[in-house]
Order: C-alpha cells, then sequence, then structure tokens
C-alpha cells in the first residue's frame, strides 16, 4: 500500500525532524540572549555615563 506509514518511516521523519529543529531551536535561543546581553550591555553604558558626567561636573551621586 501506497498510502500507510510504518514504523520505520516514522522513525526516520521523526529523526529528520530533531536533526532541523534542535539546531534551528539553538539558533533562535543564541539570538534571543545575545540580544538580552547587549540589552544589559547598552544600561550599563548609559549609566556608566551618567556616573562620568556627574564626576567631570563635581556632583557626588546621591
Amino acid at each position: 500500500m501506497l498510502g500507510s506509514i510504518g514504523l520505520p518511516e516514522l522513525l526516520v521523519i521523526l529523526l529528520i525532524g530533531l536533526f532541523w529543529l534542535v539546531p534551528a531551536g539553538a539558533a533562535v535561543w543564541a539570538l534571543v540572549t545575545l540580544h538580552q546581553i547587549r540589552t544589559g550591555q547598552q544600561a550599563m553604558a548609559i549609566r556608566l555615563e551618567k556616573i562620568e558626567r556627574l564626576l567631570h561636573s563635581g556632583h557626588r551621586p546621591e
């Protein structure tokens, strides 16, 4: 029968899906993580620039 799918075919489809989904999931996770790191770095840079301006102007941060 051409229309029936057996266990070996399902296993092959599952393995192909895993070999495609795992790297795709890892890539999405990496992009999200890198975006979060970049956002954190930008926030720290803004705070450091503010501290630097306060120190150069002679004010003490409270």
